[in-house]
């Protein structure tokens, strides 16, 4: 269950940062859209080895540094301010939201639960 949660979270703020970059294209500097490409890459990846041993802690930090680097970035506020300005910004603003707090939080939950049920297994199988 709780994977399930981490992968829509990985997956949900993949594409949101997918539209969010489309739409700006050639509106940010090509270094935000660079980024934004290896990002999605990283998501990705990790959306598709979410399974494995040390990927559901991997993405938790990962989606703690994306609410961290948001929250702390000047762009972003200011883009928030000005909300409800026109549909664009009213729709990236949206896509924001979604892509770098609301998705990277079901990552960072369910990875943490994801990796606090593998403890409780691991504790359990050595029991026995």
């Amino acid at each position: 269950m709780w994977l399930n949660l981490l992968k829509v979270g990985l997956l949900g703020s993949a594409v949101a940062l997918a539209m969010g970059g489309l739409l700006l294209f050639r509106v940010v500097p090509p270094l935000v859209t660079g980024g934004t490409v290896v990002a999605l890459a990283v998501l990705i990846s990790l959306f598709m080895l979410a399974s494995r041993k040390h990927i559901p802690l991997i993405s938790t930090l990962i989606g703690g540094l994306e609410i961290v680097t948001s929250a702390i970035s000047g762009a972003h506020d200011r883009a928030l301010a000005e909300f409800g300005s026109s549909s664009f910004i009213s729709a990236v603003d949206i896509l924001m939201v979604l892509g770098f707090y609301i998705f990277p939080l079901l990552t960072v939950i369910g990875g943490l639960m994801a990796e606090k049920n593998n403890i409780i297994s691991n504790k359990a199988d050595r029991k026995t």
